[in-house]
């Protein structure tokens, strides 16, 4: 074959220019994304039923509906919250399930469990969690005047319709848009407020208004009717469509007609609001942007600042500011790894330069790995393969090794061309005989990441896209390097070789000589080889034992999260006000800040829900020095003005850590009590953790989410005496307390509930002051002769106060109360046992455990196992490439070796072990073998041409001294990049990086001496 390209270079020059054509269109049509195409394997369930406190939702609502979903297939794991009038449950399923199947069966559970709930309650709101509907960025608008939106109601209503009917629609009209989500807007309502005491001294009762309000409320729709030939619709006329259309009502009672406006007041207004979004210290309207899976993330840009543009000509007198933006983020992350694939580059060739002793060579690679990656992206193409973090790393990490395979090849060749053979026959045998050793060492490779693709988790699977990029860059780079470089060495040299300056200085001839004398000296005091290598070997067990253990890479941050608790039942105008107080102490170190006070109303969240009382403040810096000045400083005017408010700083969660799913605490202790009551319950839950807090004096832990509830008890004697029923008056009671809606009017597409009730004022004085009317009944004729009567809620109620749970957790088991514990993995089971005897003595009290340490362990278990089937996989490729059950071993011996110092060097460079770590450790066994490979193979074939063993030994390795040199120092400096470069791709691959660069540099060292060693070793008997 190669014989036959040789005689057909402009063949072989058109075949290259085809395939680089093709790679180069395709290149430009490629997705660009932050991380391949997977599925969260996660489902979100909401319910809302605003009349259940906390404790009543998790008993009524959620736990029937966890009791319902737990026969869903492949279900992992249930975490449910419950709050005051709502719940959250969310269901982690199996990495790889069909959650498209499981959301159908979600939802036929949710049936199931439907009759167990009020009749009155919506149904539950299910959210599947996919990476692409997390928004790209938002779009914050709000008027220029800067405090028009906040002091004016009405005008944040005005803004909030416009946004939602208006601007909205602009953006979701966009191609690259799947959906644009929306929080902090307002809706309307309209409340009919009594005029004085005129409905108490006419004896008019609200049930007779919202009689009145319904009968004239015709939405009874058309009805078809015939006249002749023709048909028609015919619709009722009149009906209530504005405020005037309420107004002119009129209301006959006792005989005499009073118009509704003299009776009421008839007010358009905002419905109370449950969260307020902020930016910077400006009320606003938030809108996410969601792009759509096919999209590319250039396209949108463009499209949403061209519309940006359109709308801030239209509405001038709004402000449109973008925020957490995505984009960025991807930018610079794949703006990094480009930038660190072409410095790679540039290194790998200077490598070649210093190290080839003609000025021809090295040019080859100047073709060859453009060529490479160029094919390269032609086949991601054909894989379905995108641009993202993921893939580009892959490809990255090939780097070294696509050039190692052209090294090898022209360094063969060069090698015959050396020792006398003519330029033609160097070309071919040079390449005929790697070809067989260089497909092992790629097969070798490529075989390190086959079992890689089984880890359990997102991690396996995102992992799958960086193995398909090193496979198909090692694939083309071997085709390029046995049938187009033979081809090009060829053309270059059939001129003449000329020699440059190095070769003067015989820089490498010195090495060579250098090299074998280490080599005899090896060979007469093998102890001091041994104890070296024993040496990384027990360096390697200890810091396998010393080093951290995490889940992900730790990656620097100009930017976090504050979730905050004021610990107090304060309205949601004050939680606005501290916020803002807030935001002053911050502005010195944070130059942007985006604030979510209370709940969000964006439709696809998975935040975990907020009541009145809860913000999250997401701030960012300019600097991680800002940062690390920012986080003390608000804490310390926390614990000063509010010292009962609970907060936890955390990083921002970007499209990876959602994919990744929720960090929790190392240790989380989950106790469950029994009990007879709420308050015993409460009552153990404190002695729980003031015993805890005895027993861990250096743990901190949150103190009992508890809130003050009021406690109605109705009294039956004097409901029987004035003939009333308990439903009449818990229905006055809500109306009164402005609960009760008595229909939607429905005009231009906006729904507008119509309320009857009071302003919103302290509700102790309003139960002084509401009534309520006796029923049709005798005493009725009474109030007619005696004039009105009614009776004072007030007389027939008695309040009392309690104490219960703002905040319920629960699971598959039940309810618990979450204990967090800041732990290392080695004081775990310590710990746990403590836990374990301290809440044993407290009666109806249990503990079970989960956290951060027993993810992390169970998926560093999963790939310590797949390291060892990778190395019998190994095995078996290298005892088939060398026809031997005995050589292989020779070349896996280093594999502990080379595993110690990539561990002793990632617990110098204060790196944990973690995913990418385990990986790069992985990776690094497929690449360290490689030089040996070729070097066992290069000593096998000079014992064939019938060396001694000591004479191939040394002879082999002077001749695959340069290429092994040259590979591994070519591998190690494009992975530098790594290692200096910041921003998310860079630090999240680091691990990789460090790991694999300790292995390789003491493989380098392996294998250029004690391989021969051993192989003497082993066959000392045919000496």
């Amino acid at each position: 074959m190669v014989r036959f390209l040789l005689q057909r270079p402009v063949s072989v020059t058109m075949s290259v220019l085809a395939l680089v054509i093709l790679g180069a269109v395709v290149a430009f049509r490629l997705p660009v994304s932050m991380l391949p195409p997977v599925d969260i394997p996660e489902i979100l369930i909401r319910t809302d039923y605003p009349n259940y406190t906390a404790v009543e939702m998790e008993r009524n609502v959620t736990r029937q509906l966890v009791m319902q979903l737990q026969t869903v297939n492949q279900l992992e794991s249930t975490e449910a919250t419950s709050r005051d009038g709502s719940s959250q449950i969310r269901l982690r399923f199996e990495q790889g399930a069909r959650v498209d199947y499981a959301l159908i069966d979600v939802y036929q559970k949710i049936d199931n469990a439907m009759d167990y709930f009020p009749r009155d309650m919506d149904y539950p709101r299910v959210v599947q969690a996919r990476p692409t509907d997390l928004p790209v960025f938002f779009v914050n608008i709000f008027p220029r005047a800067e405090d028009s939106l906040a002091a004016v109601s009405s005008s944040f209503l005005e803004t909030s319709n416009l946004v939602r009917t208006v601007i909205r629609e602009k953006f979701t009209q966009l191609e690259e848009v799947a959906m644009v989500d929306m929080s902090g807007y307002s809706t309307p309502r309209i409340l009919l407020v009594p005029r004085g005491r005129q409905l108490e001294l006419l004896g008019i009762s609200l049930e007779e208004i919202g009689a009145l309000l319904n009968a004239n409320n015709n939405t009874r729709g058309t009805i078809k009717v015939r006249q002749g030939f023709y048909e028609y619709d015919m619709s009722f006329a009149g009906g209530l469509e504005n405020l005037r259309d309420i107004e002119e009502l009129t209301l006959r009672h006792n005989g005499r007609t009073f118009p509704l406006k003299e009776l009421l007041t008839v007010e358009l207004q905002a419905r109370p609001r449950t969260g307020i979004s902020m930016y910077g210290d400006q009320e606003c309207i938030s809108l996410g942007i969601i792009k759509r899976d096919e999209a590319r993330m250039e396209d949108l840009k463009e499209s949403v600042e061209s519309r940006l543009a359109e709308l801030r000509l239209q509405f001038p007198e709004l402000s449109f500011e973008i925020s957490q933006d995505q984009r960025a983020l991807l930018t610079d992350s794949i703006n990094n790894l480009k930038q660190s694939l072409y410095l790679g580059i540039v290194l790998a060739l200077l490598i070649m330069f210093l190290f080839v002793r003609d000025s021809r060579t090295p040019w080859l690679l100047v073709v060859s790995l453009p060529v490479s990656l160029v094919v390269s992206v032609f086949f991601f193409y054909l894989s379905g393969l995108s641009i993202n973090i993921i893939s580009l790393s892959g490809l990255l990490l090939g780097v070294g090794m696509m050039i190692d395979n052209s090294i090898i090849v022209l360094d063969n060749i060069s090698q015959r061309e050396e020792r006398g053979e003519a330029l033609v026959p160097a070309c071919i045998a040079g390449t005929n005989e790697i070809i067989t050793p260089l497909l092992s060492s790629v097969l070798t490779t490529c075989s390190i990441f086959v079992p890689l693709v089984f880890i359990s988790g997102i991690a396996g699977t995102l992992f799958l896209d960086q193995a398909i990029a090193v496979t198909v860059g090692l694939f083309v780079s071997y085709f390029v390097s046995i049938l187009v470089l033979p081809v090009y060495y060829y053309l270059f040299h059939r001129g003449g070789t000329r020699r440059n300056a190095l070769e003067k200085l015989a820089l490498f001839s010195h090495i060579e000589r250098r090299y074998e004398q280490w080599m005899l000296w090896f060979f007469r005091h093998q102890a001091v080889l041994y104890l070296v290598c024993f040496f990384f070997l027990a360096a390697g067990a200890l810091a396998w034992t010393q080093t951290g253990r995490s889940l992900l890479p730790e990656v620097s941050q100009h930017e976090t999260v504050l979730d905050l608790d004021w610990g107090e039942p304060i309205p949601l105008e004050e939680n606005q006000r501290r916020i803002r107080d807030l935001l002053q102490v911050a502005e010195s170190h944070a130059h942007a800040a985006i604030s979510l006070v209370g709940s969000d109303l964006y439709l696809l969240s998975r935040d975990d829900m907020r009541d009145a009382s809860q913000s999250r403040l997401h701030l960012s810096c300019d600097s991680e020095r800002d940062l690390a000045s920012l986080v003390p400083g608000l804490e310390a005017y926390l614990r000063t003005h509010y010292p009962l408010a609970a907060y936890s700083f955390n990083p921002p969660r970007n499209m990876l850590q959602e994919v990744f799913g929720r960090e929790e605490a190392p240790l989380l202790a989950r106790i469950r009590v029994n009990a007879d009551s709420e308050e015993e319950t409460l009552a153990r839950l404190q002695t729980v953790r003031e015993q805890l807090s005895a027993a861990f004096p250096d743990q901190t832990f949150p103190p009992l989410s508890l809130k003050k509830k009021y406690l109605i008890t109705l009294n039956e004697n004097r409901l029987a005496a004035y003939g009333l029923e308990r439903a009449s008056v818990v229905e006055a009671l809500e109306r009164a307390l402005n609960q009760s809606t008595v229909f939607t009017m429905n005009s231009f597409s906006v729904a507008y509930p119509v309320v009857v009730g009071q302003e919103d004022e302290e509700f102790l004085r309003i139960l002084r002051t509401a009534v309520i009317a006796p029923p049709e009944s005798g005493e009725r004729e009474t109030a007619r002769a005696d004039g009105p009567r009614v009776f004072p809620l007030a007389d027939l109620i008695t309040l009392g106060e309690g104490r219960t749970l703002k905040t319920v957790q629960s699971d598959q088991l039940g309810r618990y109360q979450p204990f967090p514990f800041e732990i290392s993995a080695r004081e775990k089971a310590d710990t746990e046992g403590l836990i374990l005897a301290t809440v044993g003595r407290i009666p109806g009290v249990r503990a079970d455990f989960s956290g951060n340490i027993t993810r992390t362990a169970t998926q560093n278990r999963e790939i310590v196992i797949i390291i060892g089937i990778s190395l019998l996989l190994l095995y078996f490729i290298l005892a088939a490439q060398f026809n031997s059950a005995t050589q292989p071993f020779i070349v896996l011996l280093e594999l502990p070796i080379d595993i110690g110092a990539g561990l002793l060097l990632l617990l110098l460079l204060g790196h944990t072990v973690n995913v990418m770590a385990l990986i790069g450790i992985v990776v690094m066994c497929g690449i360290v073998i490689n030089d040996s490979i070729i070097k066992v193979d290069t000593i096998n074939r000079l014992r064939k041409e019938r060396y001694g063993v000591v004479h191939a030994v040394l002879t082999a390795g002077t001749r695959r001294l340069k290429p092994i040199l040259m590979t591994s120092l070519t591998t190690i400096l494009s992975l530098l990049p790594f290692l200096v470069f910041r921003g998310l791709g860079n630090e999240m691959q680091r691990p990789l990086a460090i790991a694999l660069t300790g292995g390789l540099g003491v493989g380098t060292f392996v294998s250029l001496f004690l391989i021969p060693l051993v192989y003497t070793f082993l066959h000392r008997r045919r000496l």
